[in-house]
């Protein structure tokens, strides 16, 4: 091995000496060597080459982009009593770069504020405020989730610890701002789109025990009048009211019609929805619902929306409108099991009304088994639907009555708001 790192470096010499004159080509040719070390899996070899590398090219980008895995590869592999000596020289690495390539667009001050974080470098006063200028010098590449959380919990625990500057409105509108910023990053980004709606739940979480709805009221009534044209901010002030069960207060229902008003979304038009249904006002709800899930491009969303229709609103009240939505839920998602499982309910349920005869009756609990077993071949891990269909199935005619009104074989259609039909199996 010894031979073989002795080999490269007299290789990289020669080739070394015919670029001294060419900085360019030295800065590549040290480049490779330690690319060539690191693809080894050699780190302190790579670290002795780029040593050099870091000496011969300071404002070489790459110098430092390599440096930054290379001493964080070094630093998991040195002695307890050694990292904090690899730490400081990973520190410093950071500030060279902004020193030496100023016109760089990495986050640095963000990395090195992580960097802190994560081996324990600096007091949390120091990482918050490192991670302040960073956001507020370039919010677009402050872009780490984990980065924008410890952002958000730093400040959080400062207000814990008794910091007296901070305010349960500073720090709900810390969160606001916060959240709005991952909602421009979800838009520059869609890919990002999943990971972010969980980063901004988490950061409301974070701060639940002040997201009451009477501190939330007296943020959002101080500064309503100023943010009111704001859309995304609408939107973002919906969601916390709406997270916190809000949705009685005035304010909610201000900013949910001025949104509706001005730029609905599948949320706002959720929002209203739900909050139109605390009211009692069964058909404007069931229009923001049907808004919502036609505004909404989220598949799983729209089911979902969709069967809330189906599942809360129509309840007791239309049954064909009920098996209209649920169906709706299942055309945007084919392996939405809960509209079927909805479905074989309100089927079995509605003997009364849709069976002509005793044994039409108790053949819906039959149509009720065949559209429970769909629910069970779209999804395999739906439970305890076995023992639903045995309890159809007692309901269901007999082999006895099946054979006394010459039903085997033969189809039975349902003409109420059912429109469907069941083949009648043969009496054995």
């Amino acid at each position: 091995m010894k031979s073989t790192f002795l080999a490269l470096i007299a290789f990289f010499g020669i080739a070394m000496a015919s670029a001294q004159n060419n900085p360019e080509k030295q800065c590549k040719a040290l480049q490779r060597s330690v690319d060539s070390l690191v693809n080894t899996n050699d780190a302190e070899k790579a670290y002795a080459v780029w040593l050099n590398l870091r000496k011969v090219c300071p404002n070489n980008e790459k110098t430092y982009t390599t440096g930054f895995d290379l001493l964080r590869l070094r630093i998991q592999k040195l002695k307890d009593d050694e990292k904090t000596a690899g730490v400081k020289e990973l520190l410093k690495l950071y500030d060279d770069f902004n020193k030496n390539v100023p016109a760089n667009t990495s986050p640095v001050l963000m990395n090195k504020a992580m960097a802190m974080q994560k081996y324990k470098a600096a007091p949390d006063e120091e990482i918050y405020n490192l991670l302040d200028i960073a956001y507020s010098k370039n919010p677009m590449a402050f872009a780490d989730t984990d980065a924008i959380y410890l952002y958000h919990k730093l400040y959080y625990d400062k207000f814990k610890a008794g910091d007296k500057t901070i305010t349960p409105n500073k720090i709900l509108r810390k969160t606001d701002d916060l959240v709005a910023h991952v909602e421009k990053l979800t838009v520059a980004d869609e890919k990002s789109k999943k990971a972010n709606e969980r980063l901004a739940r988490a950061l409301r979480n974070l701060v639940k025990d002040v997201s009451t709805c009477e501190n939330l009221d007296a943020y959002y009534g101080e500064v309503f009048e100023k943010r009111k044209s704001d859309t995304l901010w609408l939107a973002v002030a919906l969601d916390a009211l709406a997270e916190n069960n809000c949705r009685n207060s005035k304010l909610f229902q201000q900013v949910t019609d001025l949104q509706q008003s001005t730029k609905p979304s599948a949320k706002s038009a959720y929002n209203a929805g739900s909050a139109a249904y605390q009211k009692a006002d069964f058909a404007n709800a069931a229009k923001y619902f049907i808004q919502s899930a036609e505004l909404s491009k989220d598949p799983s969303e729209k089911a979902d929306t969709y069967f809330t229709l189906a599942s809360t609103i129509y309840v007791g009240r239309d049954k064909a409108k009920q098996k209209e939505f649920a169906l709706k839920a299942l055309e945007v998602k084919k392996d939405y099991a809960k509209s079927y499982i909805l479905l074989a309910q309100l089927y079995a349920e509605s003997g009364s009304e849709c069976g002509k005869s005793e044994f039409e009756k108790k053949a819906l609990n039959l149509l009720a088994i065949e559209t429970l077993k769909k629910a069970i071949s779209v999804n395999k891990n739906m439970g305890g639907l076995d023992k639903v269909i045995k309890s159809y199935e007692k309901k269901a005619p007999t082999q006895k009555e099946i054979k006394d009104a010459k039903m085997g074989g033969k189809t039975v259609h349902f003409d109420c708001w059912i429109n469907e039909s069941v083949l009648i199996p043969e009496a054995k």
